[in-house]
């Protein structure tokens, strides 16, 4: 167990290279989605509306640097966040630092808790596609959770709006 920790911790490229393409693959969909941003804002529809943008722009000037660190454990939220981020044109220098930030974050912790998994449960080499299909759902019941609490306040917010009163025909 101890020597193969010292051949990962005596090869600490392979984290950087893993950091570095995570990282690089964030500020190539950040410089896309930055390019794309205007046009998109420009459009004004019925799904992404202006008034979406603004109040992404707004969160990222508050959120952001947690967003970019924290988004990259949680599946779906690490592929949104660099879109919006890039759309909402959050600056660059701020962004590329948290970027590398969390990629080093998450590339380290990843490879740590890969290692001590296996470790710890060497029956899961025999069943890692189900090991894996299990993660994914663990880590969407944070983002289906939100969904049906969203949901739900909506339909509350839908039950206690007072209808409009119809107009009554009075018999002849």
């Amino acid at each position: 167990m101890r020597g193969r920790l010292r051949i990962a911790a005596a090869q600490p490229d392979r984290l950087q290279e893993g950091s570095q393409c995570d990282t690089l693959g964030n500020v190539v969909g950040y410089e896309i989605r930055r390019a794309l941003g205007p046009a998109i804002y420009r459009h004004d529809g019925r799904i992404v509306k202006r008034k979406y943008w603004d109040q992404t722009h707004d969160f990222f000037d508050k959120h952001g640097n947690k967003a970019l660190v924290i988004g990259r454990f949680v599946p779906i939220v690490r592929t949104f966040v660099t879109v919006i981020a890039g759309i909402g044109k959050t600056d660059r220098r701020r962004f590329f630092f948290w970027s590398a930030v969390g990629a080093l974050l998450w590339v380290v912790s990843v490879t740590l808790l890969g290692y001590f998994v296996r470790q710890a449960l060497p029956v899961l080499l025999d069943k890692l596609d189900v090991a894996i299909v299990l993660v994914v759902l663990v880590c969407l019941i944070p983002a289906a959770f939100e969904w049906w609490r969203h949901r739900r306040h909506r339909a509350d917010d839908r039950v206690e709006q007072p209808q409009a009163d119809t107009p009554r025909q009075d018999p002849a």
